[in-house]
């Protein structure tokens, strides 16, 4: 079931028009919660276009007040054994049950994708940012588990790097042993 949507807020789809808009929140919000964003307007267009993991129409949920973008959801994947899920609300609309509402329209989306699916089964992940205190007290207060962290990690390319590998370190491509296990999970990014 869906929380109610506050009144004065607004509930819908994204459009294409405003993919533009809905870069600049999520990298708003990637500042102002870890004052860091490698998010870009072309991220978001890329992943509209994946017309096999993503719908905009169905796979995109923004909350807009007095005009302006408070809240925005997505989710991409569902023929995966994985959806996966982002959520933001804007730091001034915090409290008002704008993340219920956008992480009831996430896993009513993994749902549907679910049931049409033969086995019945679909994971949903909802990542959050580690410095996100609200959004993860949302997550695991509805049953949501810790699965695994996400580091961006950088440095400056301005001198020469040694490519050898210690004898420690083994690289390989990740498989499926890889992936989290269970039936929720929360993404830390």
């Amino acid at each position: 079931m869906i929380t109610s949507v506050p009144p004065g807020y607004e509930l819908r789809p994204a459009t294409l028009d405003e993919l533009g808009d809905l870069s600049r929140f999520i990298i708003t919000y990637d500042l102002e919660i870890g004052a860091y964003s490698d998010f870009t307007e072309e991220d978001l267009r890329e992943i509209s276009q994946r017309k096999s993991i993503f719908n905009i129409q169905d796979d995109t949920w923004v909350v807009r007040h007095e005009g302006r973008i408070a809240a925005l959801a997505l989710t991409w994947g569902g023929g995966s054994d994985f959806l996966d899920a982002f959520g933001v609300v804007d730091r001034s609309h915090v409290g008002l049950g704008l993340g219920s509402l956008l992480v009831d329209c996430t896993e009513e989306r993994a749902q549907a994708l679910a049931r049409d699916r033969s086995d019945g089964s679909l994971v949903l992940r909802n990542s959050v940012d580690v410095k996100d205190e609200n959004g993860i007290a949302l997550l695991v207060g509805r049953g949501y588990e810790f699965v695994r962290r996400h580091y961006t990690m950088q440095m400056p390319l301005d001198h020469a790097i040694d490519p050898t590998v210690p004898s420690s370190i083994r690289i390989r491509a990740c498989g499926p042993a890889d992936r989290p296990s269970g039936d929720r999970g929360i993404e830390i990014i």
